[in-house]
């Protein structure tokens, strides 16, 4: 008798799951994931941006290990801090766009992440003059957003799903970039 397991060469990533975020915005934002291991709490992730009936996706990066939960936040410029225990992303929906936001000498920068799947990233580093990160080999140029968490406010968190300041209030993330 043999015991053990095996993998299937044929497994493809679980269907897209959509989560409808009440942010009280204009465009209206949901947060996707697709389970993307068959045993193990990895994830992609993504956003969608609906303006006047019309999608767009944006790519964000691969959790790769542990179940989801982001805290919510309304900057005082009217964007949005979306954290999560490995990653902050600035998310600006009037624009679409989202930022990989990240600390260095001193100072806090934001990059804007391409639209496709992300495999590499680097950064922030200086190159010449500039500060940039990089994304799957490619330097974005970084700008610096220093101050911008002042005055911001929690607005929810995703987990298995949305959740209102009201039914879950704010809770830690322990954070991997605040080691």
């Amino acid at each position: 008798m043999t015991l053990g397991f095996s993998i299937s060469k044929d497994f493809t990533p679980g269907e897209w799951g959509t989560e409808w975020l009440n942010l009280g915005t204009k465009e209206k934002i949901a947060f996707e994931n697709q389970s993307i291991s068959p045993f193990l709490a990895e994830y992609n992730y993504r956003l969608r941006f609906v303006r006047n009936g019309k999608s767009y996706r944006q790519w964000l990066f691969v959790n790769t290990g542990g179940r989801t939960h982001f805290n919510i936040y309304r900057l005082a410029d009217g964007r949005f801090l979306f954290r999560e225990k490995m990653w902050d992303y600035l998310v600006d929906d009037g624009k679409m766009q989202v930022y990989r936001l990240a600390n260095f000498e001193g100072k806090l920068y934001a990059a804007l992440i391409p639209n496709e799947y992300v495999n590499s990233w680097g950064g922030p580093e200086k190159a010449g003059d500039k500060t940039v990160m990089s994304f799957n080999h490619h330097e974005v140029p970084a700008i610096d957003v220093t101050g911008i968490f002042d005055n911001m406010k929690y607005c929810g968190c995703i987990k298995d799903r949305f959740y209102s300041p009201q039914e879950r209030p704010e809770s830690v993330i322990d954070h991997y970039q605040a080691r």
